[in-house]
């Protein structure tokens, strides 16, 4: 779920037209690549709610990695 509201997703698709780069529909959707681009998505997200979880804890942020698998938990532990 994390991974869907990062906005990552539609960042993956600019890459191409930022590096003027197209790849075909079957390299695209190859499931290496998307297994590829799910993984990077995972990372910089679970980067981020790690690096961010203490501002996230006191605006009330709820899509946080961190709290979302540890409620109830010493920061610490969860990490």
């Amino acid at each position: 779920m994390r991974s869907l509201t990062s906005g990552l997703w539609i960042d993956t698709e600019f890459i191409e037209i930022a590096e003027r780069v197209h790849l075909p529909p079957e390299v695209r959707n190859h499931s290496v690549v998307r297994t590829l681009t799910c993984a990077a998505n995972n990372i910089v997200c679970w980067a981020n709610d790690i690096i961010s979880l203490d501002k996230e804890v006191k605006r009330g942020d709820i899509h946080n990695l961190v709290l979302a698998r540890a409620p109830g938990r010493a920061r610490s532990a969860s990490i």
